[in-house]
């Protein structure tokens, strides 16, 4: 085989390797629009409970709230909150796009006095498409007796927040006291874009490579 054949052959290849790359990445696209949820799992500990909480969602400042008691702090051991408080507030529009927020912790649990467990800024939404639970959320945490344990990163998941199949459209609440909340730290994190571009590719370009024999 002469040498401009050889070229011809491996830019078919190169070609079709590309095109089942392109293929492949539009159906992992379109399967993955209808799902916007994090997919989070946080760690036993250290974890907070927080319960009695109401979260209510205005349409028109675009803003969410979520108000309740922080009763339990798991590290190992079940230790109550005294004086324990949830707090925490998202700005996300009316397509649900977060543009921020924050996370306040307040009690004192297992020697640790300050009165302020946790503080954090809220850096991701996730929510499933089709309205209910759970609301995610991922934070950076910025300070509180607890942030060594937590290190730089925590999560939140929230139950009978009220969501509806409506979503952000309008607005909703969870009904007095109704929703409950763990804070902890994230063990699985969604894969970045890139690394699952990169994966496609690979996958394309091996069923093409298999083909050829």
């Amino acid at each position: 085989m002469s040498y401009l054949q050889v070229l011809k052959l491996f830019k078919s290849k190169l070609k079709r390797g590309l095109a089942i790359v392109v293929a492949t990445a539009a159906l992992l696209t379109a399967n993955s629009a209808n799902a916007a949820l994090l997919g989070l799992n946080l760690a036993p500990a250290p974890d907070i409970f927080s319960s009695f909480i109401t979260v209510d969602y205005d349409m028109g400042t675009e803003t969410l709230t979520a108000d309740g008691f922080a009763l339990n702090f798991f590290d190992g051991a079940n230790n109550a909150i005294a004086g324990g408080t949830f707090s925490l507030t998202a700005s996300i529009d009316n397509s649900g796009v977060l543009s921020g927020g924050s996370l306040m912790i307040m009690g004192t649990t297992a020697g640790f006095n300050s009165g302020t467990l946790l503080t954090g800024s809220i850096t991701a939404l996730g929510f499933d498409d089709g309205g209910g639970d759970p609301l995610e959320f991922m934070l950076d945490i910025t300070g509180g007796d607890l942030a060594g344990m937590y290190g730089p990163h925590g999560g939140i998941i929230m139950t009978s927040t009220g969501l509806t199949a409506n979503l952000f459209t309008e607005s909703f609440s969870s009904g007095a006291m109704a929703a409950s909340s763990d804070v902890g730290v994230p063990v699985t994190v969604p894969e970045p874009e890139g690394l699952l571009l990169l994966s496609v590719a690979l996958m394309g370009l091996v069923a093409a490579r298999r083909r050829s024999y």
